[in-house]
């Protein structure tokens, strides 16, 4: 793996955020990048051959806030919304289901109101439902009202539900997914001879590392293996920021030598 990056002329490195970069916390807010963390990620972003983006599904304005770096790449809502230094991009399909999603989280934050630790997240083209700090014994109450809500909007076409880590949530339903938008990066701003690096630990990072399959290389950050699309595997966020620091040096000596 190390030698496969050391070799390349180019690196494009794709990092999610939550759980990848940050552990899993019970709210998206508490969810801080360590400065130690940081400071790694901006000495690679300044090392010649490597390109970066943390991509998400928080809106993009939340994770540009939370990683506080300039001069790289962001993707926010699962891929449908980025942003470059030479590039900003929204997904046109989804636009046209924003109405839909602020009718479905007003009518989630009324329905839920009444149960402790659930918090519901408008994200303009998506919304999620967090339950992680949620009783037990009221988590298939607060699914079937999910349920009951979005149930009308799913049988007009226009979104669709997926579930994560305790997060229940409402994409528009179009043909777009973080690995498209990785795909879409790589061919727009890479160009060349690049080798595509890409490392999460959701749902909804096996569509990118299937984008990239054996042309690129895979990270699942996972606790325990799983099944998983992914090439490779790391079992948790400090693993992650060790291979991080490794990345680093690797292309600053080269860069010396």
């Amino acid at each position: 793996m190390e030698c496969r990056i050391k070799e390349a002329y180019s690196v494009f490195l794709f990092l999610d955020y939550d759980g990848t970069l940050t552990p899993i916390v019970e709210r998206p807010d508490l969810a801080v990048l360590e400065d130690k963390t940081r400071d790694i990620l901006r000495a690679i972003s300044k090392v010649p051959g490597y390109r970066l983006c943390i991509i998400s599904g928080r809106p993009l304005e939340d994770v540009k806030k939370l990683v506080g770096l300039d001069g790289i790449c962001f993707v926010g809502n699962h891929g449908m919304e980025a942003e470059c230094p030479d590039l900003k991009y929204v997904n046109p399909e989804a636009l046209k289901c924003r109405d839909a999603i602020k009718e479905i989280h007003e009518k989630l934050l009324f329905e839920t109101k009444e149960f402790k630790g659930v918090f519901v997240e408008n994200k303009e083209i998506s919304e999620a439902l967090h339950y992680r700090m949620a009783d037990e014994k009221d988590i298939p109450e607060i699914r079937k009202i999910f349920s009951r809500v979005v149930g009308p909007y799913l049988s007009s076409g226009k979104i669709r539900t997926a579930k994560n880590k305790k997060t229940l949530e409402v994409l528009p339903d179009i043909n777009w997914n973080k690995g498209k938008m990785v795909l879409k990066l790589l061919e727009e701003r890479a160009g060349g001879d690049v080798l595509a690096v890409y490392a999460g630990d959701d749902r909804t990072d096996e569509d990118a590392f299937k984008a990239i399959g054996k042309k690129g290389m895979s990270v699942l950050v996972s606790e325990r293996p799983k099944k998983s699309n992914a090439r490779y595997y790391m079992r948790d966020v400090n693993e992650m920021v060790r291979f991080l620091g490794l990345l680093k040096e690797l292309k600053t000596k080269n860069a010396n030598q």
